[in-house]
């Protein structure tokens, strides 16, 4: 008698999770990184602080993520990322309703390490986390995915901009804490662990009807994920390359992040402005970034890697030359720098996983994450102390642009074979 076949469901679960991080992302990452600019220039009217005492408590967020990264990351791993992206959720929450009631610098560095913590325990890991043992051939398009919800962050800034030009920034900080903690809980709790407890395979494959070459080829990549120990990838040239690309890179994107719209108003945008601009890169990054993903599990993830670094470079030199009267440079920019942001973000994670496994990828991400740590402190007091003194930002965009296309560099050294196999792999098998 033949065994009854389970029915493919129309959508493989793994992408329900994909749209709850990149719902998530856009959400989390929309308010608290993407669209924090905004919030800049009406602080130090009120309070009176300079945007170095405000920088600091951005490094301290670097400062409080990296320290913590590699604990978050073995704990994702260890209880699983459902549970740590729930208390996340609530972390980031209250960091945004402590820097609603600051008066005083010390309750806004509190806040930030917060947002911080907040963070580092249910963000962008604890999905990716779920995601890299979901897919294996689509892996580039689905961290592309909730990638493209950080990307959509950006639109936030509009919104944002014109709260506190009616309400004023602490209430707009109070109306975002809810609503993070409204939606941000249940997208959390559609964070599943494997897809082999559901009778699945990565992809999408059911696994018991997997033809046998296609099913040998998943055994093989899964035992080979399984054997890829934290001790094993800290023995392994391949990880130092990879985490230098990251080191450099992270920080000077975390700059643009910050420093994006203050530049804008700077060089002679309006505040509202320069809020539609990043929200115009927002949307440009978000269908980018899935495209970037999906293109790179066709072509290459590592050729694409290399070449996001060095588009970075080039876009932040044309950033750094901005101004109202050169609207020419705009599309100029969003060719370079935001194709280039665009792959990084669905890429640098991936990386990861397809070199060193899924089985303790959350630890490994983790230790990553933490190398940038000193840059993540230094570069935005350096450009808060550049700014003050000069009033200007260009020549940090041209300081970050060499730092970022080193990371080219970095990857082009990598010799290690990746062990999770591109779908070409599997097709050239049964060729």
């Amino acid at each position: 008698m033949t065994a009854p076949t389970r029915r493919r469901p129309l959508l493989f679960y793994g992408w329900y999770i994909a749209i709850a991080g990149a719902a998530t992302n856009f959400i989390v990452g929309g308010i608290v990184n993407f669209g924090f600019g905004v919030f800049i220039d009406p602080i130090r009217e009120e309070l009176g602080w300079s945007l170095t005492l405000l920088t600091i408590g951005f490094s301290l967020r670097s400062f409080q993520s990296g320290l913590l990264a590699p604990v978050t990351g073995l704990v994702v791993d260890r209880v699983g990322p459902r549970r740590m992206s729930v208390l996340g959720i609530v972390v980031v929450a209250a960091g945004l309703v402590v820097m609603a009631a600051a008066h005083h610098l010390v309750t806004f560095y509190a806040a930030s390490l917060l947002m911080a913590l907040g963070q580092s325990m249910g963000g962008f890991t604890a999905y990716s986390a779920a995601i890299v043992r979901w897919f294996n051939r689509k892996r580039g398009r689905a961290m592309g995915a909730i990638a493209a919800g950080n990307g959509f962050g950006y639109l936030f800034a509009p919104p944002l901009a014109v709260l506190i030009a009616t309400v004023g920034w602490r209430a707009t900080l109070v109306v975002a804490a809810a609503f993070v903690l409204t939606l941000g809980i249940p997208l959390a709790l559609v964070i599943r662990d494997r897809p082999e407890r559901y009778g699945l395979a990565p992809d999408g494959d059911v696994a018991h009807e997997l033809p046998d070459d296609h099913r040998q080829l998943a055994e093989h990549a899964s035992d080979q994920n399984a054997d890829s120990s934290v001790g094993e990838a800290l023995r392994a040239p391949a990880f130092y390359l990879l985490l230098l690309a990251t080191t450099f890179s992270i920080p000077t994107q975390n700059a643009f992040i910050t420093f994006q719209v203050p530049h804008l108003h700077a060089v002679g945008y309006s505040l509202t402005a320069a809020a539609f601009l990043a929200a115009g890169y927002g949307l440009v990054q978000g269908p980018m970034r899935f495209i970037g993903g999906t293109v790179a599990d066709r072509f290459g993830r590592r050729r694409m890697y290399v070449a996001s670094f060095l588009l970075q470079g080039v876009g932040l030199v044309i950033f750094a030359s901005m101004t109202p009267s050169r609207p020419y440079l705009i599309p100029l920019f969003y060719a370079t720098y935001a194709t280039g942001h665009a792959l990084f973000a669905a890429l640098f994670m991936t990386m990861t996983a397809d070199y060193f496994g899924t089985r303790r990828f959350a630890s490994l991400q983790g230790l990553v994450m933490s190398a940038q740590m000193p840059l993540g402190i230094a570069v935005p007091i350096l450009t808060g102390i550049v700014f003050d003194r000069t009033g200007s930002y260009a020549h940090m965009w041209v300081v970050f642009a060499v730092m970022t296309s080193m990371g080219a560099l970095w990857v082009s050294l990598v010799r290690r074979s990746p062990l999770a196999a591109p779908a070409r792999t599997a097709e050239a098998r049964a060729r």
